[in-house]
């Protein structure tokens, strides 16, 4: 910083109006999706769905996520 004329600016990059507006569309963007999807505290089905797509999982992976602690307690036994 010797024999410079400016002094730093002492304002953070992330406060300039490109990063403001484009954050604040990101935000716009993420609530419509989050809108546009299913609501999962209401949702009545039994069946395991995206959230996003609303695509009903297959059985066999259904099967999985609900066992996931039995897998993974086996898995470790076998590692074990």
């Amino acid at each position: 910083m010797a024999g410079s004329l400016k002094a730093p600016e002492n304002k953070h990059h992330d406060l300039s109006l490109a990063v403001w507006t484009r954050q604040k569309e990101n935000v716009t963007w993420l609530k419509n999706v989050l809108r546009s999807s299913m609501n999962p505290m209401t949702y009545e089905s039994e069946d395991l769905s995206n959230i996003i797509t609303k695509i009903v999982m297959p059985a066999q992976i259904q099967k999985d996520v609900c066992s996931r602690d039995d897998i993974g307690q086996q898995e470790y036994a076998r590692f074990v």
